[in-house]
């Protein structure tokens, strides 16, 4: 089975097992209603700054048009990997208490003993591990700029790259809470990263894509965490 597969099939158990009871269920209507919250305010902030991008003028030349549909394009493209980034983190600080609740069943389920953390410890802990993965992203990022520096492919190589590293981030984001559970320091997070990137990858591929999708993304980060959660389990000993 491939590792892209393997990340489908953890996710739709994932699904099954967070609506599986009462307690479950509730763990993840709490925070999809504060993300709803939170999302209700972001919406009327993109059409403004929408509005104000649409307002800028370039010089009336045919070079001045097509730098806008390229940059146009790339911009689209840049906002709504960023707008998935930063709606995960916050999402994940602001559910953090519940989704670290959920993390706990799912990691006992595949037989991992893991450690308790009180709410107001697990919000602090979450609110840490976003900023330190918001200052990578960024330092990432500014490095990836380089590639402009080369005509043409260079636009495209820095797109990809800037992709590549925030689904990695983004998954990064969603296994914080098995990382807890386990008090994995971060560099040794950094390095389980690195130590399965293929089958991280996959997992964040798909979970991206499911981020896009309105309505249902509100849903996948419980979803995500709890596949997450599993996937650690799984990988550092917890039984298949």
């Amino acid at each position: 089975m491939s590792s892209l597969q393997a990340s489908v099939r953890e996710l739709e158990q994932a699904w099954n097992f967070m609506w599986a009871t009462r307690k479950r269920r509730l763990l993840v209507l709490a925070p999809v209603f504060l993300n709803l919250l939170l999302w209700a305010t972001v919406i009327p902030m993109a059409f403004i700054f929408a509005k104000w991008a649409m307002s800028l003028s370039l010089p009336d030349a045919w070079w001045a048009a097509i730098l806008t549909i390229l940059a146009g394009f790339f911009a689209v493209a840049a906002a709504i990997v960023l707008a998935l980034f930063v709606f995960a983190a916050f999402t994940t600080v602001i559910g953090a208490p519940f989704y670290g609740a959920l993390a706990e069943d799912a990691m006992r389920e595949v037989g991992m003993v893991i450690k308790e953390i009180s709410w107001p410890r697990e919000m602090a802990r979450a609110l840490a591990y976003t900023l330190k993965l918001g200052a990578l992203f960024i330092v990432l990022q500014l490095g990836l700029i380089l590639f402009n520096v080369i005509p043409g492919i260079g636009t495209v190589m820095h797109f990809i790259g800037a992709f590549v590293v925030a689904i990695l981030l983004l998954s990064m984001e969603f296994f914080g809470e098995a990382f807890a559970k386990d008090s994995l320091p971060f560099r040794s997070r950094l390095a389980f990263l690195v130590r399965h990137h293929r089958s991280i990858i996959a997992f964040a591929i798909p979970v991206f894509f499911l981020l896009l999708v309105p309505v249902l993304n509100f849903v996948v980060p419980p979803l995500a965490v709890v596949a997450a959660s599993r996937m650690y389990a799984q990988a550092v000993g917890g039984k298949e």
